[in-house]
């Protein structure tokens, strides 16, 4: 598995591989106190996920460091401990006069070893883009769709036309993030979705009275 970490540290002076946003290699082993603190994160992120495997570090596969406000460590880490051996990406960033704790930059992320191995989707914890008309998606909007009409006082049943994005995460489980959802009123009154199939009712929209309304 490979962890990309990301670390501040604080510097006595700066010299000119320090210049701001520029990376520089690293010569770091499996001890080093960054790396330990990428491989507990890993662990923290799976334990969320309900995967309690131990997840343990076979190499260092690369190191960098960047200076940014404060120093981030980045760390490749291959690991072991699930079904096969991953890679994963941890963040960290630390800022010493604002604390002696460094903090992680968003979740780790891991994929199987194997270049392209597992699609975008199967990131542990990190988000890809789909489309709206993917068919697990519109699953979520029929869901979407009878909690908003739940909360209309309206007559006709509203059907989301569309979204300005649609995000996928997978967790234990998997979660979808709609932004910027269009509804228009439908041809169908609320009860003759109430008295039928929401699958199934023919409810056609009415674009002209399309409204947005944000996630």
């Amino acid at each position: 598995m490979k962890i990309l970490l990301l670390i501040a540290t604080a510097l006595p002076f700066i010299t000119c591989q320090d210049i701001p946003g520029g990376k520089h290699a690293l010569n770091v082993s499996l001890t080093d106190p960054n790396v330990v603190l990428a491989l507990n994160a890993v662990n923290e992120l799976y334990k969320t996920n309900g995967d309690q495997r131990l997840r343990t570090g076979v190499e260092v596969v690369s190191a960098t460091s960047q200076i940014v406000a404060g120093v981030k460590y980045t760390y490749t880490i291959k690991v072991s401990g699930g079904d096969a051996n991953e890679l994963c990406t941890v963040s960290i960033l630390r800022q010493p006069w604002i604390s002696d704790k460094p903090a992680l930059l968003g979740e780790p992320t891991c994929v199987p070893e194997k270049a392209g191995a597992a699609p975008p989707a199967a990131l542990v914890g990190g988000q890809v883009d789909v489309s709206f008309s993917d068919p697990d998606v519109q699953k979520a909007v029929q869901f979407l769709e009878s909690k908003i009409n739940a909360k209309s006082n309206g007559l006709y049943y509203l059907k989301a036309t569309g979204a300005s994005k649609v995000t996928k995460q997978v967790v234990n489980g998997i979660i979808y993030r709609f932004y910027a959802v269009t509804y228009a009123e439908s041809q169908c009154t609320q009860n003759d979705v109430k008295t039928g199939d929401q699958q199934t009712v023919c409810c056609g929209c009415q674009c002209s009275s399309a409204r947005t309304v944000l996630r």
